[in-house]
């Protein structure tokens, strides 16, 4: 009897414990701090917007994939709205300069905070959670 070898990605992405990658990405992320390649990787996306748009976006597409829900139709229609700004805003920040400069300069910020900067993110976790479901 022959047995199947082949690697299924989409079985191996559903098999993903989500506290072990959430940990993974922190463990990563202080890592890259931790050795200064942090600065040079945020610099690096910072002159290349692209890059951030592209990698964000694939990584949801790769989260929405994983997940244990993959039919449109299970989503309510708020939660397909909140992904969907999330996605937009996202592309806005990439190709809109004038948007990207409202979100990530601190002189046009209330008191220099980035609060849309925190907005953004917010829309953009709970989209990620969303489409984890």
């Amino acid at each position: 009897m022959a047995h199947s070898n082949s690697w299924n990605p989409a079985h191996a992405f559903a098999s993903v414990n989500w506290m072990a990658g959430v940990a993974l990405a922190l463990f990563t992320f202080l890592s890259a701090v931790q050795t200064g390649v942090a600065g040079w990787l945020i610099d690096l996306m910072y002159h290349n917007p692209l890059i951030p748009v592209t990698l964000s976006l694939l990584a949801l597409i790769v989260v929405f994939m994983s997940s244990n829900t993959r039919d449109p139709s299970d989503f309510h229609p708020s939660e397909v709205g909140v992904v969907l700004l999330a996605i937009l805003l996202c592309l806005a920040h990439g190709f809109v300069a004038p948007f990207r400069d409202f979100v990530t300069d601190p002189a046009l910020q209330p008191h220099g905070v980035p609060i849309v900067g925190f907005v953004l993110l917010l829309v953009m976790l709970g989209a990620g959670f969303i489409v984890s479901k």
